[in-house]
């Protein structure tokens, strides 16, 4: 396979890892949540651990939290906000890819550095 594809099947690869990571955390988070609104009798603030996993998805999730922090009563036939956790999945595939070829193009050259000297 040349390098180009192996580049686009990581790529790939890493943003479909990372979007389904994402999406079982963002279902988790929201499991968790009404299953504390359900069992809490009184209101209050939710847990401490709660609030670190939603950051924890904040943090891995960008893009989304700012649109839906803005938007906090967003209707789901906005397909533009829908596809945005694929586009940034997307984009960090191939972020991670690029590194990735990179480090794989410095290892080679000081290997081949390395067998000159020799």
């Amino acid at each position: 396979m040349h390098s180009t594809g192996i580049y686009h099947v990581r790529a790939l690869a890493c943003a479909g890892t990372h979007f389904v990571f994402c999406a079982l955390l963002g279902a988790s988070i929201w499991a968790l949540t009404v299953a504390d609104v359900l069992t809490t009798s009184a209101e209050g603030p939710p847990p401490w651990w709660l609030n670190g996993l939603h950051w924890l998805l904040s943090i891995l999730n960008v893009p989304m939290a700012g649109i839906f922090g803005l938007c906090q009563n967003t209707p789901p036939a906005h397909l533009l906000i829908l596809l945005m956790p694929f586009a940034w999945s997307l984009v960090q595939g191939y972020s991670i890819s690029l590194v990735w070829q990179c480090a794989d193009k410095i290892i080679a050259t000081r290997h081949r550095n390395e067998a000159r000297v020799l």
